[in-house]
């Protein structure tokens, strides 16, 4: 059996880690701190929704499929970041 409180439990020191060096990137590269707050709160409720829809995803298919075709889906959007350049970025 999975103990989801150990994620719980381990997923915020992963993300105050991810964020510290995350907010270089938006200071030096994107020249615009302010932008940190909406990627950090955005991934915040991402994760949030889909630990809620793991349930309902499981009624779908089974654990190894799911965790096949979750992969697969983001590694595709995953390559989407090395076809977008930053000079096309507008937000």
């Amino acid at each position: 059996m999975g103990r989801p409180f150990l994620l719980c439990a381990v997923h915020p020191d992963k993300r105050r880690s991810q964020g510290s060096s995350i907010i270089y990137f938006f200071k030096y590269v994107v020249r615009d701190e302010s932008k940190f707050t909406f990627y950090a709160t955005s991934g915040s409720i991402a994760f949030i929704l889909g630990a809620t829809a793991t349930k309902w995803l499981l009624k779908l298919a089974d654990r190894r499929t799911l965790m096949i075709t979750l992969s697969v889906a983001n590694a595709l959007l995953m390559a989407t970041f090395y076809l977008v350049t930053l000079t096309r970025i507008t937000c």
